[in-house]
């Protein structure tokens, strides 16, 4: 079963993923991501997966798949809104921390995880998980 932690590490990979869809990912991209990061109750988790993916270089498209099985394993939950928040930082960096590519990687991500959780009319992407607090 996948727990928070899991969670966690699956978004770091997602955040590496979205930035590498558009090549590599520079000096300058990981310097912001930790500092949006530190904005986070969570963040030291998130970027300590995000730098175990920089370092492995796995495919995005592996990594992308692999969240969204993660993802969509814990169920849905409120929560996932804080991930889409930080990504919508990075979007709104004046850096532009997200090419086109990105935005197009977030926005299938979520689509995604939408459509699986709505095929379940008890539940959506909202909701609270009930194992959240059981790792």
């Amino acid at each position: 079963m996948v727990n928070k932690e899991k969670i966690y590490e699956s978004f770091g990979e997602l955040i590496f993923a979205v930035l590498r869809i558009d090549g590599i990912v520079r000096k300058e991209q990981k310097e912001k991501i930790e500092l949006i990061l530190n904005k986070f109750e969570f963040g030291d988790q998130v970027l300590w997966s995000f730098t175990y993916e920089n370092n492995h270089k796995k495919k995005w498209e592996e990594i992308e798949n692999n969240s969204l099985e993660h993802f969509l394993e814990f169920g849905p939950s409120k929560d996932y809104q804080i991930f889409f928040d930080i990504f919508e930082e990075m979007e709104n960096e004046k850096y532009k921390l997200i090419g086109i590519k990105g935005v197009k990687m977030i926005n299938r991500f979520k689509n995604k995880l939408r459509l699986k959780f709505s095929e379940n009319q008890n539940i959506n992407i909202e909701e609270d998980n009930e194992d959240w607090d059981n790792e």
